[in-house]
């Protein structure tokens, strides 16, 4: 399995109350490497531990979840953990 960093959305300050602040999202696919079959895709925000099952992803695959630890949004990169 592989997993492509599509898009990142920058993050935008709000001065509350009037409007929340919005945290930095990446979208991702994980695809299967052999056909290049995408098996899940979807956006998450930065600091989001998510598990990767449906409605997420629809696939069984070999990780339970995936944190999303930093999104740079400027340069088009992110840091994530997978968890087992």
């Amino acid at each position: 399995m592989g997993i492509r960093l599509v898009d990142t959305y920058a993050g935008k300050c709000g001065l509350f109350p009037f409007r929340e602040r919005e945290y930095p999202q990446a979208k991702l696919q994980i695809y299967r490497v052999s056909d290049q079959a995408i098996l899940c895709e979807h956006t998450y925000f930065r600091g989001a531990i998510m598990r990767l099952e449906p409605p997420i992803c629809g696939a069984d695959l070999e990780w339970s979840g995936i944190e999303i630890i930093d999104v740079n949004s400027k340069d088009n990169w992110i840091v994530f953990d997978l968890r087992e």
